[in-house]
């Protein structure tokens, strides 16, 4: 089943990890996070990118062990890979790897190096819920009584070739001897022309 949020920690932030992963989960988020969700006898790296290619967010616990984590920067990796929006919720100050600096410089990002961390909670969930359920673009400015009307299409006679193609939108402008070859080429039986 897929979750709302992918949670992507160093075991040496098992803690952490799954205190956040409880106070996102109690505003009704879901939350995916090992190794409570791999299912017993499951390959765990399948499991993982299954889970990470069906979240809608990567929440990223930024600590250095996962900054020095290879496993941690393949997952980031892969959820920029797909498009998939990261937050970093750092608990702590250091220099970012170039490897995971390159991947989450334009992430969302929470400094939670004070303590305690309970107190950073509401702003993370607030940020999920944005990510999950993003605004929609506000329309532009416009005056109420006039509709809005699109250019006006000059009327084009419609298309005198064979077979079931749409009527030609827009004329093959300059190309009067390429359209007589092709032209002449379907009218012999060709079945297949790529222009």
């Amino acid at each position: 089943m897929a979750k709302d949020v992918f949670i992507s920690y160093s075991s040496a932030n098992a803690h952490e990890a799954n205190a956040v992963c409880g106070a996102i989960e109690s505003t009704g988020i879901s939350c995916w996070i090992a190794p409570r969700d791999i299912v017993p006898g499951a390959d765990w790296s399948e499991s993982i990118i299954a889970a990470i290619n069906h979240c809608r967010v990567l929440l990223l616990i930024l600590t250095e062990e996962a900054n020095a984590s290879p496993q941690v920067k393949r997952e980031v990796e892969r959820a920029v890979h797909k498009n998939i929006p990261v937050l970093a919720f750092r608990l702590s100050n250091f220099d970012l790897s170039p490897a995971l600096e390159y991947f989450i410089s334009s992430s969302h990002w929470f400094d939670a190096t004070s303590m305690p961390l309970q107190t950073h909670y509401h702003a993370l969930c607030h940020a999920i819920q944005e990510a999950i359920h993003p605004a929609p673009p506000a329309a532009p400015d416009s005056e109420p009584n006039e509709p809005e009307v699109a250019p006006s299409e000059p009327s084009l006679p419609p298309s005198d070739l064979p077979g079931n193609l749409p009527t030609l939108m827009t004329s093959f402008v300059g190309r009067e001897t390429e359209t007589a070859q092709a032209l002449s080429l379907l009218e012999e039986g060709a079945r297949l022309l790529t222009l």
